[in-house]
């Protein structure tokens, strides 16, 4: 049944014209795939850490390849499973042993609105990240490593303190944390290039440059001007033509100024969800999804 959902879906793609398909494999510091260092996903087998009795990843790489697209596996780097939630971790893996020791947990993990992350800080959560890609790159044919999200938004300086003040660090606190997050996404590059130069890295940040910056402290600009960090990024450009504060055409035109390293690639989230929508956070352009219909044909044709 799985399989014959998976090929709808993928003839769907096709009927769309589309020749990617992006691909969730680890949510929540989870899996769909038997892993080494995370558990099986709710999402997969029903229940935190229970065998589907199948390989999803498989079935929707093999799938996908033999309709003849391109396939990547989207990685969540950071967001881990509710604090609620870690008790049915098997003490196996990494974050529950680095949970149940006092020291491990302040150095490696970050709790924040009953949620658990892995703090970019550590260079040892960090490696945990780069070995879960690693694992995937060595069992599966992915043709793409993609990611999105980083520091939850707007988390208070608090909750990393520790953190800051054992680093030494002489930059800001700010600062200080997207240069963690810099590193870990060049040391993720590094492993995917290490493995296969054809593999491709993929960043999908949010669509307005400040709030990667100011509120999840992903520095996109030195991504998309420096080689060796990604090579390709999709900001999620999220927004209509008529938007308030942020309209499609001047963020995309941001973008594209700012994308200069020969080795990057610029390609654009769209929110083909929103067609037929009101946009309750544009403003003066809440009510364009509902009154056009070719938006995304004309935010296409733009980008292109």
């Amino acid at each position: 049944a799985f399989t014959a959902n998976v090929r709808e879906m993928y003839q769907n793609c096709l009927d769309a014209g589309l020749n990617t398909v992006i691909v969730q494999v680890r949510p929540y510091g989870d899996s769909f795939y038997p892993s080494e260092y995370f558990p099986w996903s709710y999402y997969a087998g029903g229940a935190i850490g229970r065998d589907p009795g199948f390989d999803p990843l498989q079935i929707l790489l093999d799938e996908a390849h033999s309709m003849g697209l391109t396939f990547e596996a989207w990685v969540n780097p950071l967001r881990l499973m509710l604090e609620s939630e870690i008790t049915s971790v098997s003490a196996e893996y990494p974050v529950r042993q680095w949970y149940d020791d006092a020291e491990k947990r302040a150095e490696n993990l970050i709790s924040y609105g009953g949620r658990l992350y892995l703090n970019p800080a550590s260079a040892e959560a960090r490696q945990l990240v780069c070995d879960g890609v690693t694992e995937i790159l060595e069992n599966y044919d992915v043709d793409g490593i993609h990611i999105d999200d980083f520091y939850p938004s707007s988390l208070p300086f608090s909750y990393d303190a520790d953190s800051y003040a054992a680093s030494g660090s002489s930059l800001s606190q700010a600062d200080w944390r997207r240069a963690n997050i810099t590193n870990l996404v060049g040391e993720m590059y590094d492993t995917i290039k290490a493995h296969d130069p054809s593999v491709t890295f993929g960043i999908s940040p949010r669509g307005i440059v400040e709030q990667d910056y100011d509120l999840i402290y992903a520095d996109v600009a030195y991504w998309a001007s420096h080689e060796g960090y990604c090579d390709y990024l999709a900001p999620q450009i999220y927004y209509g033509f008529e938007h308030a504060t942020a309209d499609y055409a001047s963020v995309l035109k941001e973008w594209s100024n700012m994308t200069t390293a020969s080795g990057v690639s610029l390609r654009i989230g769209l929110a083909a969800y929103k067609s037929g929508s009101t946009d309750q956070y544009a403003g003066s352009g809440s009510t364009e999804w509902t009154e056009s219909t070719d938006i995304i044909a004309r935010q296409i044709d733009l980008s292109r």
